[in-house]
């Protein structure tokens, strides 16, 4: 895939030690249609394990993201809709200025939850809990 080295994986799934959540960091800087179909294969079936396990969070990490484009931005929603049909929540985080306008343009900024990081979301899910 491009944007990462031979052999690493385009993401790493990485569950909280509390049990709650997990983060799925995309380690590859496209997003786009060259390498939508891979990205949701695998960005789904981490989604199902970590979901399976019972966490209620996932935090999708897109610091790595350059180049994203409709089919990838798409994919994001779909995905949020996976996980919120699930009865979870989705958070983007590390997510870049111009990320913030291609989701504007798109008219899906309100449709996710958008943090700057992981720290972010779980301070915003204790205050809702507390």
């Amino acid at each position: 895939m491009p944007g990462t080295s031979v052999g690493d994986p385009p993401l790493a799934a990485l569950p909280w030690p509390d049990g709650l959540g997990a983060t799925v960091e995309l380690r590859t800087p496209y997003v786009n249609f060259d390498l939508v179909d891979e990205l949701r294969r695998l960005l789904f079936q981490a989604t199902d394990e970590m979901l399976g396990a019972g966490r209620t969070v996932l935090v999708l990490d897109l610091t790595a993201v350059s180049v994203i484009d409709s089919s990838g931005a798409a994919l994001l929603v779909e995905l949020d809709r996976q996980v919120r049909a699930r009865g979870a929540a989705l958070w983007l985080v590390g997510v870049a200025s111009f990320l913030h306008r291609v989701f504007s343009w798109m008219h899906v900024e309100t449709r996710l939850a958008l943090a700057a990081n992981e720290d972010e979301v779980r301070r915003t899910l204790a205050t809702r809990s507390g």
